[in-house]
């Protein structure tokens, strides 16, 4: 599978060809994704195995996810690649240089977009949580942003 399907990239400029034609876009609205990227294993386990996500701690968590290997192998490797996803997205955004001012801590997808929109030039008006101005890991973002007097409200 290509990695494109496989993590979903979007490229504004092949999925909208005609919008690109014609100068691109002027104005965002919309209510971005939010969520960790770093993979929650209590929410992960939650409906795969219960047990699991009702563990006491994240040792005892550890131990039977060890267990895994040989009592469901099948689990153990989807939650395998399911981490593998996580942690190559996560290095991705970390790494690639497109977000300098949110790429950090644990990273939520919120964040992502809203720096996606500060690079590109363009307006957005967009749903975030409040955390993107008081959260340590958006402050550079968010002081950015009111430097800049980027934002109108």
């Amino acid at each position: 599978m290509p990695l494109a399907d496989e993590y979903q990239f979007l490229h504004p400029h092949i999925a909208f060809p005609d919008i690109q034609a014609a100068g691109g876009f002027d104005v965002v609205v919309g209510n971005p994704p939010w969520g960790r990227i770093k993979l929650q294993e209590k929410k992960w386990f939650a409906h795969r195995s219960p047990e699991i996500a009702s563990a006491p701690n994240k040792a005892a968590r550890a131990r039977l996810i060890d267990q895994l290997k040989a009592h469901d192998a099948r689990l153990y490797q989807e939650f395998q690649v399911a981490r593998h996803h996580a942690e190559r997205t996560s290095a991705l955004i970390r790494n690639c240089g497109r977000y300098p001012l949110s790429a950090k801590g644990d990273i939520n997808t919120y964040q992502i977009f809203a720096d996606l929109m500060r690079t590109a030039g363009l307006r957005a008006g967009m749903i975030v949580p409040s955390g993107i101005a008081s959260d340590n890991q958006t402050k550079d973002f968010f002081n950015d942003l009111v430097q800049g007097r980027s934002l109108d409200e």
